[in-house]
């Protein structure tokens, strides 16, 4: 990668980062967000839902619905070449 592509992608706007629970992405329950700052100059990057025990709960239990109801063990292997 050359220097011209790294400082193009400095400036990119990052949205805030949700999490993946049941196929959606959602807020931390709370709103909370946790700041993700750049090693180079300190300016924010972007942020990161703030996960509660709430949150993981919510998730496990989404993850034990879709294993319960075999939505993903019917699914066939993915094709490599397709990725």
């Amino acid at each position: 990668m050359d220097q011209a592509t790294i400082d193009a992608l400095r400036t990119l706007s990052i949205p805030d980062q949700m999490h993946l629970i049941d196929g959606q992405h959602v807020a931390a329950q709370s709103g909370a967000l946790i700041d993700v700052f750049s090693p180079i100059d300190g300016t924010r990057l972007t942020g990161i839902a703030a996960g509660t025990k709430a949150d993981a709960d919510r998730a496990v239990a989404a993850a034990r619905r879709t294993f319960e109801a075999g939505t993903w063990a019917k699914q066939p292997p993915l094709n490599a070449r397709r990725c």
